[in-house]
């Protein structure tokens, strides 16, 4: 049997395929030896084969607390614009304490969830920003039931003669009162009682004289 035989050779010359510039954005095309003898080399922000997808890095959104993301054309694909108090590169740091919402010398914890803070109040404030008194003479903190008073943020005992202290607690020495003068000496004397029904030891005031 004879006849003709013929061999066909499909010739790629390498570098061809780059020629019609398929890569889209503004990439690099790059010839290789196997098919599809080329391979795009997309410029930041861009990916797929041909690198025709725009990357959105604010998609889903990394900025956390309701932070507005924006993209940016860097190494650091996007920023956060934060919201009050918020603060980090996603908005993750809650810095609300430093704005200083508890009132009256609390104390202001921060937290993850809204409001993203509390209050520690002192005995005499309460409220979410410790905004509201309620120092009260009840129960009564004077000593031995003495009479108590409210004075705007404080409260103040009646105390009886020779007492002093926030709770009348304390025996007052007349003599450092300055009730002596002109260069005069005065001797402060007490006398103890026994409260037969307690067992308790009182300290009463007996007198003062100038010396």
């Amino acid at each position: 049997m004879s006849g003709n035989y013929y061999m066909h050779y499909n010739l790629h010359l390498l570098g061809d395929d780059c020629n019609s510039n398929p890569c889209l954005n503004g990439s690099d095309c790059i010839a290789i030896y196997s098919s599809p003898y080329f391979r795009c080399k997309c410029l930041f922000g861009f990916s797929g084969v041909l690198c025709e997808t725009k990357i959105n890095y604010c998609e889903p959104n990394p900025c956390l607390n309701n932070g507005i993301c924006t993209r940016i054309n860097n190494k650091e694909k996007y920023t956060c614009t934060c919201s009050t108090p918020f603060q980090g590169k996603s908005c993750q740091i809650n810095k609300i304490c430093v704005l200083n919402p508890c009132q009256n010398e609390s104390r202001c914890v921060e937290t993850v969830h809204a409001p993203f803070y509390y209050c520690i109040c002192n005995s005499a404030y309460s409220g979410r920003d410790c905004q509201n008194l309620i120092l009260s003479c009840n129960p009564n903190p004077c000593d031995q039931h003495h009479k108590c008073n409210i004075n705007y943020d404080m409260y103040t005992c009646e105390c009886p003669e020779g007492t002093a202290g926030a709770s009348c607690e304390k025996p007052l020495d007349i003599c450092k009162t300055g009730i002596v003068k002109h260069g005069g000496k005065c001797e402060y004397s007490y006398t103890c009682s026994n409260d037969n029904n307690s067992g308790q030891t009182t300290q009463e005031q007996k007198s003062f004289q100038q010396v």
